[in-house]
């Protein structure tokens, strides 16, 4: 596991370094049209990769010898969660928003945010 945490952690940087180049170009673009969609869908991806990469790598520092990564490995992880929960929240509004009832599906992500916190 330790032998992949540089390489999972340059993944991670890189697709944080994508979702942050493209973020104001969903904003500033037409809502609907293609770069809009486009891009969103390339931010959207790039945050799932930033959260799913953080959990291997917040295993790796919770369990190294180092004490003192132990409260900074506990605070990325609450970070990984609200990428995961905003992204995933995102997603599910755009492909749900023609539905008439809530899922509790849709609440979980969030639940699981306010109860980390």
């Amino acid at each position: 596991m330790e032998a992949l945490v540089p390489y999972l952690r340059g993944v991670h940087i890189g697709a944080g370094g994508l979702a942050l180049l493209v973020l104001a170009v969903p904003i500033v673009t037409k809502k609907g049209g293609r770069t809009h969609v486009l891009v969103g869908r390339i931010y959207a991806i790039a945050m799932a990769i930033v959260a799913l990469t953080a959990w291997p790598i917040t295993a790796a520092r919770l369990t190294d010898d180092s004490k003192g990564n132990d409260f900074n490995a506990i605070f990325l992880a609450y970070i990984a969660i609200l990428a995961a929960n905003t992204t995933l929240v995102g997603v599910r509004a755009l492909r749900t928003k023609r539905r008439k009832t809530p899922s509790l599906l849709d609440a979980v992500p969030s639940l699981l945010l306010v109860a980390a916190a």
